[in-house]
């Protein structure tokens, strides 16, 4: 994949790297870096597989529990009600803890109470489950998220956060083909799902901690032999007695977070909230009222989901995550957020006026137009969660992240409940519209708030917009 550019360790002890961004840099890509990401990859599928499953569950629930469309809400809901306690919990375990230690703690959690779940004997038993499920999902995808990052080299980084999204459309995939497998057997999924997390908890307990959060907390000894695992690894030599620190002006442990996150990190602070809210109230509620929007749409009048369509959107999906692997770094955040809220949000109402053709052509052409607004779906959430990661330093950075999402999915409760009678099967024409109309108002939003382009600049560990916003400008 290339070699890196940066400096690496020599015998000369000017030629060593100082900080623990130049040491990331002067390692090659190897395999190292390939088993990294294949960690990371699974993890996705892993995740994808417990939160894409909500609306494939919704049959099942109907004939299990006879379900209303209140309890199918609040179900729906549960997840996301989930996710806010577990974001405020991670916001505290990964600086506590640790990264590595946060998703030991949360996975076998997760994979505990998706097991659980199976033997409710009520919706609202199971809507109690599927809310704990949900804490040590969000615990430990926020544990995985925060680790993987700190890894990576900068050269490479967007690609290589790009690539491992290809986990996502391949667990909602397994998802779609199961669904057609399990019918109304919605236990099928939570079985799939704890299964599931004892693999990742499995591989998890073979990894390292991240060498970022190691030196961030005066653990210099386990940082270099962390790296030089890593260096060993690809084959390169490491000076095990480099006495690193991390990048540019770091915060001081004396530092009020709370004070830097409302002065030096405002304007990053407040647009994280502003991303990630409107993502509540794009993304979620297509992931959640799409699929049977997208049916009664397409096959109106038909019981059962659309799934061939719905692969060959998920399809579109592959396809978009493995272009942001090559377009992510040369569009910057910037020009990656105008391609997931404004380019999808068109195709989706270029699919609504589908409907003014006769025949079976209107159907062809909408499909076609949800596949195209299925390429663009990764860009935008793979945009926000890559800036929010990239612009704060390690003391912060999963505090933000823990925020953000807790932000995000405690809107994403108020709007899948106050668009549980409006946007779902019985209204496609009105759900669809909206879609396309949030993600172009989104856009909007975000692309006017953005205050600076985290790509291809070292990720940050001093205060100060400006400076850093000055970096990125002349990356």
């Amino acid at each position: 994949m290339g070699m890196s550019e940066v400096s690496r360790p020599a015998d000369d002890p000017g030629t060593r790297p100082s900080t623990v961004s130049e040491a990331l840099d002067a390692l090659d890509l190897g395999h190292f870096h390939a088993l990294h990401l294949l960690r990371q990859m699974v993890a996705w599928m892993i995740f994808s597989m417990a939160q894409e499953s909500t609306s494939y569950m919704f049959p099942g629930l109907e004939h299990s529990f006879d379900a209303d469309d209140t309890e199918i809400a609040w179900f729906a809901a549960s997840f996301h009600l989930g996710c806010v306690i577990g974001a405020l919990l991670a916001a505290v375990l990964l600086d506590t803890l640790g990264r590595r230690p946060t998703v030991l703690l949360g996975a076998p959690a997760a994979a505990l109470l998706s097991f659980s779940a199976c033997y409710s004997a009520s919706i609202w038993q199971l809507v109690i489950f599927r809310t704990l499920q949900a804490i040590a999902w969000q615990v430990t995808i926020m544990g995985m998220q925060t680790w993987y990052i700190e890894f990576l080299p900068t050269r490479h980084r967007g690609s290589l956060q790009a690539v491992f999204c290809l986990g996502w459309p391949i667990g909602r995939g397994v998802v779609i083909l199961s669904s057609s497998y399990f019918g109304q057997d919605w236990k099928s999924f939570m079985f799939l799902s704890s299964a599931s997390f004892l693999v990742l908890a499995a591989y998890m307990g073979c990894s390292m901690e991240s060498p970022r959060y190691l030196v961030a907390n005066g653990r210099s000894a386990e940082a270099n032999h962390v790296l030089s695992t890593m260096y060993k690894m690809n084959g390169q030599a490491w000076d095990s007695d480099s006495d690193l620190r991390l990048d540019g002006a770091s915060l001081q442990s004396g530092e009020s977070l709370v004070g830097l996150l409302l002065t030096s990190y405002r304007l990053r602070f407040f647009f994280s909230l502003i991303v990630f809210g409107i993502l509540s109230i794009t993304t979620v509620l297509i992931d959640t009222w799409g699929p049977s929007a997208f049916q009664q749409f397409l096959f109106p009048g038909s019981a059962e989901l659309p799934h061939m369509v719905l692969l060959l959107f998920n399809m579109g999906d592959f396809t978009g995550v493995t272009l942001a692997i090559f377009l992510n770094d040369r569009l910057g955040r910037r020009g990656t957020f105008s391609l997931g809220f404004f380019v999808q949000g068109s195709f989706y109402l270029a699919m609504l006026a589908t409907s003014v053709f006769p025949g079976g052509s209107n159907t062809t052409l909408a499909v076609t137009f949800g596949t195209l607004a299925s390429v663009c779906r990764c860009f935008a959430w793979e945009a926000a969660s890559m800036w929010t990661l990239e612009a704060f330093p390690t003391r912060l950075r999963g505090k933000v992240l823990g925020i953000a999402q807790c932000w995000m999915r405690l809107l994403s409760v108020v709007s899948l409940q106050a668009s549980a009678n409006v946007l779902d099967s019985k209204h496609p024409y009105l759900a669809i519209k909206t879609f396309g109309f949030l993600l172009i108002s989104g856009g909007a939003i975000v692309t006017a708030t953005l205050p600076n382009d985290t790509a291809g600049v070292p990720l940050s560990e001093g205060p100060g917009d400006d400076a850093h916003g000055k970096a990125a400008s002349g990356a």
